[in-house]
């Protein structure tokens, strides 16, 4: 009894033990193939349409910002720092995207796997308030002319000039 026993054991995990070996082959190949599906829809992506993603538009406004110049002593030369470009970007305080429903595919097969691509209309309706804008950029000018040195300009001395009289009885300065 115990012999049928340990034979039927060793039957059950010998035929464990295949099942396992064939579940992992099964399993690779499948590996292999989505990985390989994978890289075809990749490839197809790269040729044909490259993957897009929508971001909301916004405003770009090139600003150009000068320093005022600072002046560290009467006898010594100012120092002005460069002008630099920042960029205030502006976005939208109100967005409503609308896309048509009607979406046409194509689709491109290399060898048993394809890709699919959809090609559909999106229309952007937005609303900008430039308020932020002008505000963060009358901040921003703030913040330049209170970070900048106490100037101290030299005294400007004014001496007249001596009058000549002239030959008509006026004088001239």
């Amino acid at each position: 009894m115990q012999k049928t026993l340990l034979t039927k054991l060793s039957i059950i995990a010998g035929l464990c033990i295949i099942f396992a070996i064939g579940l992992g082959m099964i399993g690779s190949v499948i590996y292999e193939r989505q990985n390989y599906a994978a890289s075809v829809v990749k490839e197809i992506a790269q040729q044909h349409v490259n993957p897009q993603e929508v971001i909301t538009p916004f405003i770009i406004i090139p600003t150009t910002i000068t320093p005022e110049c600072q002046i560290t002593a009467p006898e010594t030369t100012s120092k002005c720092a460069p002008s630099y470009l920042k960029n205030e970007i502006i976005f939208a305080s109100q967005t409503q995207a609308i896309q048509n429903l009607e979406v046409s595919t194509d689709t491109y097969k290399r060898g048993i796997y394809h890709a699919t691509s959809y090609d559909g209309a999106l229309t952007f309706d937005q609303r900008y308030t430039f308020d932020q804008a002008i505000s963060s950029y009358m901040t921003l000018r703030a913040k330049l002319v209170t970070h900048k040195a106490p100037s101290t300009h030299p005294p400007i001395k004014i001496t007249p000039r001596p009058k000549k009289p002239s030959s008509t009885g006026m004088q001239q300065n």
